[in-house]
């Protein structure tokens, strides 16, 4: 066991590595206990108000549409995207997440936040969306194309990309007011689908 050698898994019964008296269980539970049982699961010393915390914990949402990317601009603020033009939001962790109006029905596929008021969503048939208010409203943005965009990434407020299928590469230096096309002066004219795209600064990408 992590750090005390008790019942840590909250099953009343005892494992292989844990004591055979009964009479030991008595205050501690370690961080692999994932069960309310109001005792000191995360070893700190003390009884906290959840202690359930350790590993990955289940989240709800309101949504039964697939999501297809999560952006956390803080620990307790981020949004999330998806089919039917999904996007939801968080600012508490993901306690709880909420609707925004996205405008459109097309699966959205990445999302990105500058700020935690300034971001953009990409998604199919060339949709490109932004907000300038943490998503309270969401703008279309014109990409001059029809290929399906699968992320998104900005360096600043101004200065970004998205690509997608079909070797597609878009870049704006004007926070989306334009997006110019510079597909074939990037990937040569390949016509493989682009999924991810970082740039470390102004010219260094991947």
């Amino acid at each position: 066991e992590i750090c005390d050698g008790l019942e840590n898994n909250c099953d009343s019964n005892f494992g292989p590595n844990e004591p055979t008296s009964p009479g030991a269980v008595t205050l501690t539970e370690d961080s692999s206990a994932l069960c309310t049982d109001n005792l000191d699961n995360d070893c700190n010393g003390l009884v906290d108000a959840a202690e359930a915390t350790c590993g990955w914990q289940s989240q709800t949402t309101p949504t039964s549409d697939a999501l297809s990317d999560l952006f956390m601009r803080s620990v307790s603020r981020g949004h999330a995207v998806g089919d039917g033009g999904t996007i939801l939001i968080t600012t508490n962790s993901g306690s709880t997440w909420t609707t925004q109006a996205s405008g459109v029905t097309d699966p959205l596929n990445s999302v990105y936040f500058t700020s935690n008021s300034t971001g953009w969503v990409v998604g199919n048939n060339g949709t490109i969306l932004a907000t300038s208010n943490s998503g309270s409203t969401w703008s279309s943005q014109t990409s001059g194309i029809t290929d399906n965009l699968f992320s998104v990434h900005f360096i600043s407020v101004v200065v970004g990309w998205a690509v997608g299928a079909s070797g597609t590469v878009l870049t704006t230096s004007d926070a989306g007011v334009t997006w110019s096309d510079v597909s074939a002066s990037v990937t040569g004219g390949a016509t493989v689908d682009l999924n991810g795209v970082f740039f470390a600064n102004s010219s260094t990408g991947w």
